[in-house]
């Protein structure tokens, strides 16, 4: 067997399967939507980060009755491919966030409800 001859196609597979894996969507980035909150739909920025552990966080920010409500995303969790778990946090309390994203990860559409109740709320976006 010609080794020579096989090390471009060898080197060929290696360096398109990195391309491959370094194109992969990711749930990084800004997404903008709406969020549910005092009973009505109101604009929301959602922001997510994955650290290099594969840790993913984020925050956000929504604009209710004027006032520019800002909280942040913690406990995230991957539950299965692009559904997402996380905690939020913000001036009126905490609770859960679950959310679906699109197998590309430039939408999501979620709810999120507070601990001590069952009751969910819209929450949505898209990338920007």
């Amino acid at each position: 067997m010609n080794f020579k001859k096989l090390t471009p196609l060898i080197l060929a597979i290696v360096s398109n399967s990195a391309i491959s894996s370094s194109q992969a969507p990711s749930i990084t980035g800004s997404y903008i939507g709406e969020v549910q909150s005092a009973e009505e739909m109101s604009k929301a920025s959602t922001f997510f980060t994955q650290n290099e552990n594969g840790i993913i966080s984020g925050s956000y920010v929504f604009i209710e009755k004027g006032d520019q409500i800002k909280g942040e995303l913690t406990g995230c969790e991957i539950i299965e491919s692009t559904n997402l778990k996380c905690i939020w946090k913000d001036k009126y309390g905490y609770g859960d966030l679950e959310v679906i994203f699109n197998g590309s990860f430039t939408k999501f559409y979620g709810a999120w409800n507070t601990f001590d109740s069952s009751k969910k709320y819209p929450w949505h976006g898209t990338k920007q």
